[in-house]
């Protein structure tokens, strides 16, 4: 017994040398690195860095602050567990570069690693790199075409929009939860419209609507979002896990697998509706141009999406096509209950241009410049994607600045919209500085591209944004026609805090109350 307790001791010990022998490696890779030369934070332990203050603050309030504290410097670092270093490129004319470059080339010069949602939604047009990115984007984006997004959202938006203009009709004077409502109507649209099929979100809507002592919305019962809603609760644990290249260790968790294994099911009998549907709808969805584009055999697989990959842009869609509109929309509807003035404008514009009472269309929103002025400059503010992740697969020399390779690099969103040397009063809202007049601000439409990027930019720039920037106006138009918005009397005076899962939402969640014009 006395050896077996020799042989647990010295084993122990080897284990705590080689521990303290990695710390020390990892120490001095971070103490010798060039990143250590750029402006940024500095004095925090390096095996835990910035970490805690950035994932425990407010949305990039944080970079906020070096960023002010640096002078507004085109560069930055700062440490992130485990002594990994982070750049943030704040030079729109360094974000260009990067997201510029060739993404079908292999090996990418400026990859993605998205790990965590490779690993749950599976190889959709956000994880794939190279040439496999390229081959999806090739065959998916003739399902963007301008042309079929109108007639798409024209023939299914009406009468989702109707559905929700009768609930906010009956719920006059009561406190509305603008995340649920907006999250459940362009649910359903992106259903219709991009896969033939029935969420029945609003149908939560309507029942709260009809309950007048209900506090809540009751969940989605439809089976891939019941799936879905579990996949971005990401806890702490994995994502220090992931940091330390042990994501794999997910596998073993059994209910990120049963939740998988759901999403997998309900992606294939939203498939197979769509197929047996095919020869009674009138306008082809998006998956039905999929099921098209869906390989016969081996020859046609560079030309063709296999099962798997269609089911994995299915979750993808789903997941991106509703949250980003939904997220414009929350935010829109936060900045007219906030600036009263601005929704007045907005009104008039809206009226200037709706010939009759029935549903305003995209002819009349087009002509609308103060509304869409309106539009940029909620995006520009609470764009729903505040920061982009990349990392550099080779040794990179950006003006001077050695950046080596696979560092982490995060594409500041958030800060480039509020660049002081390209927008004046950027903390300000001001729709007007879109429209193209002297209105004082010293702006003109001559602006740096790569300092708006609510889509992101170059190459990899989201496909679908078109539809939502269409579906956002088309909702938010007719809403705005019909009801005068107001904070809830519990939102008065109250400073919101911005939070980000999948994209930027705030602490506490946006309510507002509304009364017919």
């Amino acid at each position: 017994m006395i050896w077996w307790h020799s042989y647990i001791l010295c084993g122990l010990e080897i284990l705590l040398a080689l521990l303290l022998l990695q710390i020390c490696v990892i120490y001095i890779k971070w103490r010798l690195s060039p990143l250590q030369n750029l402006p940024g934070p500095r004095g925090k332990f390096f095996l835990i860095g910035d970490f805690l203050d950035i994932y425990f603050g407010p949305f990039f309030s944080v970079h906020q602050k070096w960023w002010k504290e640096s002078n507004y410097a085109p560069l930055m670092s700062y440490t992130s567990l485990f002594g990994r270093w982070v750049v943030l490129p704040c030079d729109p004319d360094l974000v260009k570069h990067i997201l510029t470059a060739p993404s079908a080339q292999e090996p990418v010069r400026y990859y993605k690693q998205f790990d965590f949602f490779k690993d749950m939604l599976g190889d959709g047009l956000i994880s794939l790199e190279g040439k496999n990115w390229s081959r999806h984007r090739r065959i998916l984006q003739p399902c963007f075409q301008t042309g079929l997004v109108k007639d798409a959202l024209k023939e299914a938006l009406p009468s989702k929009v109707d559905s929700i203009i009768e609930s906010w009709k009956k719920s006059e004077g009561r406190v509305i939860d603008v995340y649920a409502h907006m999250s459940a109507i362009t649910l359903d649209i992106l259903g219709v419209v991009s896969f033939a099929h029935e969420f029945n979100a609003l149908d939560t809507i309507t029942e709260w609507a009809n309950d007048s002592g209900a506090d809540k919305i009751d969940e989605i019962q439809d089976p891939m979002m019941k799936s879905l809603s579990q996949v971005f609760k990401p806890k702490l644990v994995w994502i220090i896990m992931s940091m330390l290249k042990m994501g794999w260790l997910r596998r073993f968790d059994s209910k990120r697998n049963i939740t998988k294994q759901l999403m997998d099911e309900a992606a294939e009998d939203i498939i197979k509706a769509a197929e047996e549907n095919k020869s009674e709808m009138k306008k082809q969805s998006l998956i039905h141009i999929m099921l098209n584009a869906m390989s016969k055999d081996e020859s046609q697989e560079r030309n063709a999406l296999s099962m798997q990959e269609l089911k994995d842009e299915l979750k993808l869609f789903i997941v991106a096509g509703h949250e980003t509109t939904s997220t414009l929309c929350y935010w829109a509807f936060y900045a007219l209950a906030k600036y009263p003035d601005v929704q007045e404008k907005v009104l008039q514009d809206i009226e200037k241009h709706a010939v009759s009472d029935e549903q305003i269309d995209l002819e009349a929103v087009e002509k609308m410049e103060y509304f869409l002025a309106f539009i940029n400059e909620c995006l520009r503010l609470t764009s729903p994607a505040g920061m982009l992740f990349r990392y550099n697969s080779r040794t990179e020399n950006w003006n001077g600045a050695i950046i080596p390779a696979h560092t982490r690099i995060v594409i500041p969103i958030f800060l480039l919209h509020r660049h002081p040397k390209y927008w004046t009063d950027p903390y300000k809202f001001m729709p007007e500085r879109w429209l193209n007049i002297d209105n004082g601000s010293g702006e003109t439409k001559k602006r740096h591209p790569f300092t708006f990027l609510p889509f992101s930019g170059g190459g990899r720039n989201c496909i679908g944004e078109r539809f939502a920037r269409i579906e956002a106006q088309l909702i938010l138009v007719n809403l705005i026609r019909r009801f005068q918005i107001k904070l809830a009397p519990s939102m008065q005076n109250t400073e919101l805090e911005y939070r980000s899962s999948l994209t930027m939402k705030s602490k506490p969640r946006v309510q507002i109350v509304v009364k017919s014009r």
